[in-house]
């Protein structure tokens, strides 16, 4: 699990552009987060699981509003998947639900690709008193990409 720092200096040496944006208070969802971002832009780490493992879901605000069983239904690459518990999600990635970054999970992905359409979108950073925003090919490469969904 790399700190805060660890996630600085990984995303800057790879060329990747971003900015981390810290907060006075905790965020713990996108909706109190419309203060620093512009929610449309906003990409979600969802931890799922299959018979063949773990795999991280990286998804817009505005997919996952839409719930996992709909995503499920419409996204054939979902099929074999379901969420993880809460509950499990820190013993799979050594982060809490709702602070799992955008890189630096450890986990393949699934990656929705109308995230592409931004110039940049902001994201977890590991730390609930931090936001990664990055451009969005940046995070394409720097996971295993499983699925573009």
């Amino acid at each position: 699990m790399p700190t805060l720092a660890e996630l600085y200096k990984l995303l800057g040496k790879n060329n990747c552009a971003f900015e981390l944006i810290h907060h006075e208070t905790e965020l713990l969802s996108t909706q109190t987060d419309v203060r620093y971002l512009d929610i449309r832009k906003a990409a979600l780490v969802f931890i799922l699981e299959s018979r063949h493992g773990y795999a991280a879901l990286i998804v817009s605000a505005g997919n996952a509003q839409k719930g996992f069983a709909y995503l499920k239904e419409t996204i054939p690459q979902l099929a074999d998947y379901c969420l993880t518990a809460k509950r499990n999600v820190s013993l799979i990635t050594d982060y809490a639900a709702g602070a799992v970054p955008l890189i630096g999970h450890g986990l393949p992905c699934l990656f929705d690709s109308s995230l592409l359409e931004f110039d940049y979108i902001y994201g977890g950073s590991g730390d609930i008193r931090a936001t990664l925003k990055i451009a969005p090919g940046d995070v394409k490469r720097m996971n295993n990409i499983l699925h573009e969904i």
